[in-house]
């Protein structure tokens, strides 16, 4: 049995946890910006997929396998042994350093002259933004009282799944931008692909300068000596094994849908309907961002509601209802005759999934005791990372190019996805949400 006294609130720092304050609220918001630019250097080249296939002579596959495998198989095998840094060590410095190393690949990136340059520079992205997450969800757990720590994960985690969607809206602005300043003298001869890695990877190095000033001072979750080992994690875990091997399931499967969506449908909107990169960027990041705010607040506001009424099942639940109404609706704005219609019939699934995945990142946490906190939600995130990025994008391009009777359309291939998990996605809610239920209740009593 873990124990519930959480030595970063017991014990005394330098300043000690700032709860509730004001202190508490500034972290929130250097934590939010960080991951809302974390996707967009993540994301941005979904944007960039025509001039960078043109320049560097690739494929869509390749650009999956950039976009998401390679990236998703590195953030996965190094969130768990950074997370355990972040139980154990400094999370203040840890953030510090992968901000900035992924700020320095994403600019480096714009000089890169062949895909494994490419690749490599990716895998500092993935490594730097892997160390955000866990170290910022322990923090802000650390930061505010149980009874008032689900409001401020929600919105960290609700900016986070916007800077998804807001990544397109950001980076079709910079794109823009950078196209339009190619007459300028100092980046004439800049490609306007490689200006915006420069510009969206500029703001990582200056948000990593801030993090020592403004993140509080605070003890680690736990000292070095006396922190939960991998054998309590994995105790913890085969005590509870049905609802994390169902619950990591759901996850992995919405954010395969999820991350197919922001990395192709922007690609879609260009050869489908004959958009430009940047209009094709305004419009699905500006619909992207209007419904992730929406569903962000609605479906943690139903579930908080459920949970109120002894409903424990409640995230799962959800997540079936909204399995059962988005998959329909979201096949069938990809087949739309205009954009505009398109992106009207998406914004209803557009809602609930990325409600939904607010929903599911935000209750991980909310699983696990303070020791090991960060590790579950490091594994949390390895399964959303290897399935959700990894699979995801990746298998949309392959569909596409190598399943003739899809005859190489990104939104046939789309829907297939789509055809593909979510009855899976059922099935594993309908196997997991009781034990489900009796974890979350079990949780919430234990850190009352």
């Amino acid at each position: 049995m873990i124990a519930a006294t959480n030595p970063a609130i017991a014990a005394d720092s330098a300043e000690g946890p700032d709860v509730g304050s004001h202190r508490a609220w500034s972290a929130l918001v250097l934590l939010s910006l960080l991951y809302i630019i974390s996707f967009v250097d993540r994301l941005v080249l979904a944007l960039l997929v025509e001039p960078i296939k043109a320049d560097l002579g690739v494929s869509d596959v390749q650009i999956g396998l950039l976009i998401g495998t390679s990236f998703a198989i590195v953030y996965a095998l190094t969130g768990l042994p950074l997370a355990r840094l972040a139980d154990t060590r400094s999370r203040r410095m840890l953030i510090f350093a992968g901000a900035l190393l992924w700020g320095i690949s994403t600019f480096a990136a714009a000089y890169a002259n062949s895909f494994l340059m490419l690749v490599i520079l990716r895998i500092g992205v993935a490594v730097g933004e892997a160390a955000l997450v866990p170290a910022a969800m322990s923090i802000l757990s650390d930061l505010f009282a149980p009874s008032k720590r689900a409001l401020p994960i929600s919105i960290f985690v609700m900016v986070g799944v916007c800077g998804g969607s807001g990544s397109m809206l950001i980076g079709g602005g910079v794109l823009q931008f950078a196209a339009e300043a190619a007459s300028l003298p100092l980046v004439a001869d800049i490609s306007p692909w490689r200006l915006t890695l420069i510009l969206v990877g500029a703001p990582a190095i200056f948000l990593a300068l801030l993090t020592p000033l403004v993140l509080p001072r605070m003890a680690p979750a736990v000292g070095p000596s006396t922190g939960a080992s991998l054998g309590d994690v994995s105790r913890h875990y085969v005590d509870h094994k049905k609802t994390y091997i169902g619950f990591y399931t759901v996850t992995a499967l919405v954010s395969a849908i999820n991350f197919s969506i922001l990395t192709w449908y922007p690609t879609h909107l260009i050869r489908s309907y004959g958009l430009e990169a940047p209009v094709a960027g305004y419009q699905f990041g500006t619909v992207g961002v209007a419904t992730s705010l929406a569903g962000g607040l609605l479906l943690p506001y139903i579930a908080r509601r459920m949970v109120a009424r002894q409903r424990f099942d409640s995230t799962l639940t959800i997540a079936l209802t909204v399995c059962c109404v988005s998959s329909p609706l979201l096949i069938g704005s990809l087949f739309a005759p205009n954009p505009l219609l398109a992106l009207a019939i998406a914004a209803i699934p557009f809602t609930l999934q990325f409600g939904l995945g607010i929903l599911l990142a935000a209750t991980a946490p909310l699983l696990a005791p303070p020791q090991i906190r960060a590790q579950l939600v490091a594994i949390f995130f390895l399964f959303l990372s290897l399935i959700g990025l990894g699979i995801g994008p990746t298998l949309v391009a392959w569909f596409a190019e190598n399943l003739g009777i899809l005859g190489g359309s990104v939104p046939a291939a789309l829907a297939l996805i789509v055809l593909i998990f979510a009855p899976i996605q059922i099935v594993a809610i309908l196997r997991t949400r009781d034990a489900f239920a009796r974890s979350h209740e079990y949780a919430m009593r234990a850190d009352a």
